[in-house]
């Protein structure tokens, strides 16, 4: 607040209803367009006739902040710690003085939830993926994130 009277006003009354009533002006909330990145690491297997195969582990990292009705997406949670895991698992792997024996991709992506035109679902991973379909043993979680 800029008005001293209103500030005044506002540290003197009491705790509990006082029939002050404020009235706040904020602009219009902007959408601005960014640009944004999936990233992907291999770790190579320590096993030569298993490091064919693939463990995919993903995780998104997209928070779409409010609906049309104005409730919030939960975002943060669930799509901040999973990005995290991503990398944290892939640096204590790497770290390993022998790798586990299949490779395994990590890769963090956005817009997980959204099915548009350039979202990256688990699905198109899969059909877009860095290895044969048959040659990847597990997902880190469903193919299917759109309904």
């Amino acid at each position: 607040m800029r008005n001293p009277e209103a500030v005044k006003l506002l540290k003197e009354a009491k705790a509990g209803e006082t029939g002050i009533t404020v009235s706040i002006k904020l602009p219009a909330p902007t959408a601005t367009p960014v640009t944004v990145r999936n990233v992907a690491g291999l770790l190579r297997g320590s096993d030569h006739a298993l490091r064919q195969q693939y463990i995919l582990l993903t995780a998104h990292h997209d928070h779409l902040g409010r609906n049309a009705a104005g409730e919030v997406f939960p975002g943060a949670n669930d799509d901040g710690s999973g990005t995290v895991s991503v990398i944290e698992l892939a640096q204590a792997l790497a770290r390993l003085r022998v790798h586990p024996k299949r490779s395994i991709v990590f890769m963090t992506r956005c817009m997980a939830r959204m099915c548009e035109a350039h979202a990256v679902t688990s699905e198109d991973l899969l059909n877009r993926s860095l290895s044969p379909h048959e040659r990847i043993v597990l997902l880190s979680r469903p193919i299917h994130d759109c309904p």
